[in-house]
């Protein structure tokens, strides 16, 4: 399958997870196309001030990449900064959250897939 840049989904999130402002989003695919093995797959553009609330993974694991810009993040509680080309995983079970705290749009990569033991 190809897929060109133009007929890729973009959705946009306002308060997502209970977080503040807007965040857009770029799916690379969806859902049904993953084989049953993942959910999201996307690259997200954060704004200043904008934040994706605290939540728990259950049945699935997450990784944050982040493309561009500096994230402050919590994992399980523990606060930290994510700069380009820090990921971050939460595991089944575990919570995070993400904000951008810059005056400038960050750009982090997500991908969720299904814990499948």
């Amino acid at each position: 399958m190809i897929r060109k840049a133009r007929d890729h989904r973009k959705s946009r999130h306002e308060k997502l997870r209970d977080g503040k402002g807007t965040l857009e989003m770029t799916h690379f695919f969806e859902e049904a196309e993953s084989y049953g093995v993942g959910k999201i797959f996307a690259r997200a553009i954060i704004p200043p001030g904008s934040s994706i609330g605290t939540h728990t993974h259950e049945g699935n694991f997450e990784i944050y990449y982040m493309l561009k810009g500096n994230a402050h993040v919590t994992d399980n509680g523990v606060s930290g900064v994510l700069e380009t080309g820090d990921m971050m995983l939460c595991k089944n079970g575990d919570n995070h959250s993400l904000e951008n705290k810059s005056d400038e749009d960050i750009e982090v990569l997500f991908l969720v897939l299904y814990d499948k033991q």
